[in-house]
């Protein structure tokens, strides 16, 4: 199950300055600040309810009706930047034990997006590109990763919005 919604938020362009505002962090200065054990590449933003309470309910607001999902869930959300560098850093993974991810695209870069695995090869199945605006939403259970991170900094970089709902 992989769904793709474009235009995700009505008018992007509204908020885009306030997203990139919101501190990002590496992985090992996350998990000491905000004492966790998590692994990825690139920068995170804490918890997107605790930087921009304005944000996550925005989010949330496009989602049930994007999605037409009324069901009641948890939902971690945060900012993530992968840049050039991050890309030998990548891998396959999943999100289990989180039901569902989504993913929104913050730039235009046909060459990135995410590619999904089946159960056992590393032989993409599907590739979503990242299109500016572009959400897709999947079962935690499916392997994936990013095709591409690119860029120097949050001006240039693989932006995205990235929500694990419970």
């Amino acid at each position: 199950m992989i769904h793709i919604v474009e235009n995700f938020f009505d008018d992007l362009e509204l908020i885009e300055s306030d997203i990139k505002k919101i501190k990002l962090y590496n992985a090992d200065d996350f998990n000491n600040l905000f004492k966790t054990q998590q692994t990825w590449p690139g920068y995170r933003s804490n918890f997107l309810i605790n930087e921009n309470i304005f944000l996550h309910a925005l989010f949330l607001k496009e989602f049930k009706s994007k999605f037409n999902y009324q069901d009641n869930f948890h939902l971690d959300l945060h900012v993530h930047l992968r840049l050039g560098n991050d890309q030998t850093k990548d891998f396959i993974h999943t999100d289990f034990p989180k039901k569902y991810t989504c993913i929104v695209y913050l730039n235009n870069n046909t060459d990135s997006g995410t590619n999904f695995y089946d159960g056992i090869s590393d032989i993409p199945l599907v590739s979503v590109k990242s299109i500016k605006n572009r959400c897709v939403f999947f079962d935690s259970r499916i392997r994936h990763g990013s095709i591409l991170n690119y860029g120097n900094d949050i001006n240039d970089g693989r932006l995205t919005i990235n929500g694990f709902i419970e």
